[in-house]
Formats: C-alpha cells, sequence, structure tokens
C-alpha cells in the first residue's frame, strides 16, 4: 500500500515540536525585552548622574569669592543646602545654590529649580582647603573658598559615589 502524507501521530508529534520551538522563542523574546528595559534604566540614571557630575564642574570651577548680602562666598551645609555661591556666568555672574529635596537632588538658581538626579538618599558635602579635608565649609573670612569640593552621593542603585571638584579654576 502507498502513502500518501503523513499520519496523524506525526503531525502531532511535529506540530508538539513545533510549539516547544515556538515557546522557546516567545521566552527569549521575553528575556531580552526585560534586559533591554533593566539596560535602558540604568543608562538614563547613569546619564543623570553624569549630567549632575558635569553641572557641578563647571558651577564649582567659576566659583567667585563675592560676599551675598553679608554672607560668607561660600556656604555649605546651610539651611537644607547643600551648597550656597556665585558663579561666573556669561559676563556677569549667577547665584546658584545645590539642596536635596524628597530625594532629588536640585540646582537652584534665581530662575527656578531643576532636578539633577533622582533616588538620592543622602549628601556628605566636604572641603579641602590647605591639605586638609574638613567637613562642609568653615572659614571666618567671608570671601574665602576652598581649594576643592568633595560631594558624595548615596544612590539606591550604585549606593556611595563620591566626586571632588577643584574650585576656581574658571576664574
Amino acid at each position: 500500500m502507498k502513502r500518501n502524507g503523513f499520519t496523524l501521530v506525526e503531525t502531532l508529534v511535529a506540530l508538539a515540536l513545533l510549539s516547544v520551538v515556538a515557546l522557546a522563542g516567545v521566552v527569549l523574546l521575553d528575556g531580552t525585552r526585560r534586559t533591554v528595559s533593566v539596560t535602558s534604566t540604568a543608562l538614563a540614571g547613569m546619564r543623570g548622574l553624569e549630567r549632575t557630575r558635569a553641572q557641578m564642574l563647571a558651577d564649582f570651577a567659576q566659583i567667585l569669592p563675592v560676599v551675598q548680602g553679608g554672607q560668607p562666598a561660600l556656604l555649605v551645609d546651610e539651611q537644607g543646602m547643600l551648597a550656597r555661591f556665585v558663579t561666573a556666568h556669561g559676563d556677569g555672574s549667577e547665584a546658584v545654590a545645590y539642596r536635596l529635596r524628597r530625594n532629588r537632588l536640585e540646582r537652584v538658581t534665581p530662575e527656578g529649580s531643576a532636578t539633577l538626579v533622582a533616588d538620592i538618599g543622602g549628601v556628605v558635602v566636604r572641603s579641602r582647603s590647605g591639605g586638609v579635608w574638613q567637613d562642609g565649609w568653615h572659614d571666618p573670612r567671608p570671601r574665602s573658598l576652598p581649594d576643592a569640593i568633595e560631594v558624595t552621593l548615596l544612590t539606591r542603585r550604585w549606593g556611595w559615589i563620591r566626586q571632588v571638584f577643584v574650585v576656581g579654576v574658571g576664574r
């Protein structure tokens, strides 16, 4: 007897094998989608940290020894502000402050505030002057500035991130 086509058992086995291959493809595709999502989130966080570093680098490099309203040229850890100072801005100057508010690091100017990076659990600011590191910045001379500022951020994703900025190199 001559056979034309496949038997029912052969067709069912082929269908079962095709189903296993299709299921494996779906699982692989879902894993790839989740990996892309996690990677995109991580990269967005890293971009936020990089923007923050670049903004702080520019601001701290251009700090001016200007006394504002009887306040020192640089205030650190005062009244909820991590740092408050005046920077060179174009042909003039601009008052700048950094603060931690609702787990967001913000840059504050007279025009308003902008969130630089979110999910910040804490911030430590130290300064270096005369070869010595100290918490905050304390100097009785109102126009004095430190040599460097260290900003350490506690992030949820990467833990503590420490950045050191030279002060006033752009003056």
